[in-house]
């Protein structure tokens, strides 16, 4: 099958987006990334914050944050709430990781973020943390092409990281 479709991720180290376009006539579509701003909320946003909050056991209800056909993440939340309520318990919360994937001085597979954290014993590696995000936009894209009732799919599309 030819791709028909030519998904753009700007993996970005604050914000992540979504654009898709249609080879046939390249028209251009933004996409919203479906994901938690609460617990038991979701919507939509234009981005998806490149921000994971790691929650304390029984922080929160173990599906509060479950997303329509998405595996939870159990206690790792990516996007708007992660970013919002990290602000609030900044030892919990892995900003930046992407930025972390450059340095020489580390190894990008060991679990160090959130950097300098006393209350998080489960860490992320930068590696994991920038995959959890390349999972919620491929989730976002999925999503969004339901929605729009589009054939959308990696099968058929170009993905440009």
């Amino acid at each position: 099958m030819s791709k028909q479709y030519s998904l753009g991720i700007d993996l970005g180290t604050s914000n992540s987006a979504l654009t898709v376009a249609t080879l046939a006539d390249g028209q251009l579509n933004d996409l919203a990334v479906l994901q938690a701003v609460g617990p038991n909320t979701v919507e939509e946003r234009s981005g998806l914050p490149s921000n994971v909050y790691i929650a304390a056991p029984d922080e929160f209800p173990a599906d509060a944050f479950n997303l329509p056909g998405f595996e939870s993440s159990g206690s790792r939340i990516v996007g708007a709430f992660a970013r919002q309520h990290g602000a609030q318990v900044p030892d919990r919360l892995v900003a930046s990781a992407k930025s972390w994937l450059c340095s020489t001085q580390i190894d990008h597979r060991q679990p160090i973020l959130p950097w300098q954290s006393t209350s998080v014993t489960d860490k992320l590696s930068p590696f994991d943390a920038s995959r959890l995000y390349l999972e919620h936009l491929a989730y976002g894209f999925t999503a969004a092409g339901q929605a729009a009732s589009s054939d959308w799919s990696v099968e058929n599309t170009n993905v440009i990281l």
